[in-house]
């Protein structure tokens, strides 16, 4: 009503009334501006005529941008949580069930002595037999046939070779956490025990930190005896010498200056030396010990690949161009330094965790967009393409902006296309050149409104703003249960027996690794949030093995 009738243009001679020439253009102006997707430029023709029109702008955007859109928003993760929540109770009320019935069974026919009274009590034998049953029926159980006993260990807090109730209901958080043994010494350390080869070995690679050795991967409650030892020192500053001559190197290569013929030889002196690093970590450590660390595992494969092509240039005159290329995977061994800061680490562990806790919200969103890419490439696909008749005569910003890559022809495009409509909001281009493919009011016009406002909704408004508030939760969640001085932070008895069965292994030269499942991990952050502690869910539910009652 404001804009329909005016026929003014703006300084820059754009019509005062674009997007409003008719009540149907006027609805679809709106909602793209609801989207953001158009902002500022929407108002640019109409503010630029007259100030004033401020007055019409501003209350649709507090109104429809900051107040409508986020109540959507907290209405929908509001309801998400209570499903969440609801979910949680009833699975951890259905496992309580579970154990309670397998404890009633399994245990011992006579009441026995435990913790100083007669109880009663789950052996070792039926312990076994329990675990192997389970193996037929759920894919979650990672403990190995040669570890039940280390897994029965973790759960008997008094070593009395026998489970009450009271720690038989720890055994599903145990039966989803994986344990590996592993010898801590390689056979050279070993031989070299007591010589002053051994001793020269043991100055390199050891940092004089005191408490077990728990290998080249400890727990984060241990302290690495192995980072800022010599070795390790001098490791990263040979890396980041190499960091500075791949800088060099690039320097060269982008202003066409031709390289010294010695360049050759300072790239294989690196390639060599990183070969040095691996044979002195396989001296100090066994080749199971060393493979355990996925730091390692990459240091390994990126040397032989190193040391490989460095040999082929040398040998069979292979491509300059293909080794300086694969010199690149020296700049990524740098990430693998970093590690050595603190706030680094614990900043690639929290992102990890919450990749793992927010998989069910990623893939609501990836199914979001692969079932709208399939209605896309039936409604649109191939028909996306200048010289389309269909298209003649439209003046549209989708070929001017050059955005014919995204269209719908195959899923794998179709998918791309959907993905930046779904965090960008809204991408006016690719929209409206979809809508035109189809007369007004027609069917298929129907038809591809209707496409784009469902995925609107679902997309953007829903499931991904979803996963963006349930993101910043988890991550609250994880810092609050990583916080020494929280109560999520506590250690549970099995916690404490598996630190102390850690520590004696130790003592006699081997390693017990220690890695919770992602289901696990899962579950520990979800009960955090979801979970209500209120006194009768708390008094019956017991310690689950995570510090959490």
């Amino acid at each position: 009503m404001l804009f329909d009738d005016m026929t003014e243009k703006d300084a820059n001679g754009t019509p005062i009334n674009q997007g409003f020439e008719n009540y149907g253009n006027a609805v679809y102006t709106m909602f793209v501006t609801m989207t953001t997707a158009v902002l500022p430029d929407v108002m640019v023709p109409t503010y630029q005529h007259n100030r004033l029109y401020l007055l019409f702008w501003m209350p649709f955007f507090l109104l429809a941008i900051c107040i409508f859109t986020q109540v959507i928003l907290a209405t929908v993760y509001a309801e998400y949580g209570d499903q969440v929540t609801e979910r949680t109770k009833q699975g951890h009320k259905r496992r309580k069930a579970g154990i309670k019935a397998a404890f009633d069974t399994l245990k011992h026919p006579d009441k026995l002595a435990k913790k100083g009274k007669a109880q009663d009590v789950v052996l070792f034998q039926q312990f076994v037999a329990l675990v192997t049953s389970l193996r037929n029926f759920s894919t979650n159980n990672l403990i190995e046939e040669q570890h039940l006993s280390v897994c029965f260990k973790a759960l008997d807090d008094d070593n009395s070779e026998s489970l009450c109730e009271e720690e038989f209901v720890d055994m599903c958080s145990v039966l989803q956490t994986r344990f590996q043994v592993t010898k801590r010494d390689s056979w050279v350390k070993e031989h070299l025990a007591g010589t002053e080869y051994g001793r020269l070995l043991e100055r390199l690679m050891s940092n004089g930190a005191d408490g077990p050795d728990l290998g080249c991967c400890p727990p984060a409650w241990a302290e690495s005896k192995f980072i800022g030892s010599p070795f390790d020192i001098m490791m990263n500053t040979i890396l980041g010498l190499n960091v500075v001559w791949l800088i060099v190197q690039s320097v060269y290569d982008l202003n066409n200056i031709p390289e010294h013929s010695w360049f050759s030889a300072i790239d294989m002196l690196f390639s060599f030396g990183y070969i040095f690093e691996v044979a002195i970590k396989l001296c100090w450590w066994s080749v199971t010990e060393y493979w355990t660390s996925n730091d390692n595992r990459f240091d390994f494969i990126t040397t032989v690949i190193l040391a490989g092509a460095g040999i082929a240039f040398v040998c069979f005159d292979a491509s300059r161009d293909v080794i300086k290329f694969l010199n690149l995977l020296r700049l990524v061994r740098l990430l693998k330094a970093l590690n050595n800061i603190p706030t680094y680490e614990e900043t690639v562990q929290t992102i990890s965790r919450m990749v793992t806790t927010c998989g069910d919200v990623l893939v609501m969103n990836l199914l979001m967009i692969y079932l709208w890419s399939s209605a896309g490439l039936q409604l649109f696909g191939g028909q996306l393409f200048e010289s389309n008749p269909v298209l003649k005569g439209e003046d549209l910003d989708y070929f001017s902006s050059h955005f014919e890559v995204y269209n719908f022809n195959d899923m794998i495009l179709g998918m791309v296309t959907m993905f930046f409509v779904t965090i960008t909001n809204w991408t006016a281009q690719v929209a409206e050149v979809t809508i035109a493919l189809y007369e007004h009011f027609t069917f298929g016009w129907y038809m591809a409104c209707g496409f784009w406002l469902t995925f609107y909704v679902g997309s953007p408004l829903i499931a991904f703003n979803v996963f963006t508030a349930f993101s910043i939760d988890v991550f609250c969640k994880i810092e609050e249960m990583t916080d020494p001085d929280s109560d999520g932070a506590k250690k549970s008895e099995v916690e404490t027996n598996l630190e102390r069965m850690q520590s004696e292994m130790a003592a006699e030269g081997y390693v017990l690794h220690i890695e919770e499942s992602a289901e696990l991990q899962r579950e520990k952050i979800y009960k955090a949030m979801f979970e209500e502690e209120d006194d009768d869910e708390a008094g019956g539910d017991g310690d689950d093995g995570n510090g959490e009652k």
